[in-house]
């Protein structure tokens, strides 16, 4: 993201979405790293591919009706 001069920003609620979904009883937080890759790496992968997502933006992740979703934000200056 740095190279690409992008910022990414998680709201309190995805964070705890995150922190919950991602931490199991038996195994701590291991399932967090694979959590991560399936809602963040890969979807903002898919932004930039697609070009819903180009150098510079902001890249917002939020819970939307109990979901999380990452959205591209206005560019920001660096």
């Amino acid at each position: 993201l740095a190279e690409r001069r992008m910022s990414l920003e998680l709201s309190p609620a995805a964070v705890a979405d995150l922190a919950a979904r991602g931490y199991d009883q038996v195994y701590g937080a291991r399932p967090l790293k694979r959590l991560l890759q399936q809602e963040i790496e890969t979807p903002l992968s898919r932004l930039i591919i697609q070009g819903k997502a180009a150098d510079g933006q902001r890249i917002v992740g939020d819970l939307v009706d109990g979901k999380f979703v990452l959205t591209a934000q206005e560019k920001v200056e660096v």
